[in-house]
């Protein structure tokens, strides 16, 4: 998980994850998590497509999009995992 450190926590930044937090909340609530799947896989798609920086390579950028996602997808499944502890200490083992 990147650590930004005060000056570097801007405005535009937390607006913008407020407005992608407001996009799970909506598409969760209403069962529609496809849209949810839709709207990032674009995202990230067309962050290639349409990348300003042709002379970087079409695969660097697939690269660099695909370990942003990773690192993501690494840093969800270990605080899953954190709340997954947590519930068998308090539940119990289903063994």
């Amino acid at each position: 998980m990147p650590y930004i450190i005060g000056e570097q926590k801007t405005k535009k930044l937390n607006d913008l994850s407020n407005n992608l937090e407001m996009m799970f909340y909506e598409f969760l609530d209403t069962g529609q998590a496809k849209y949810l799947n839709y709207v990032l896989s674009r995202a990230a798609l067309r962050s290639v497509q349409y990348c300003k920086y042709p002379e970087r390579g079409k695969y660097e950028t697939w690269r660099k999009v695909k370990s942003v996602l990773q690192d993501v997808l690494d840093e969800y499944k270990h605080r899953m995992s954190d709340y997954e502890t947590s519930a068998k200490e308090k539940n119990g083992d289903v063994i």
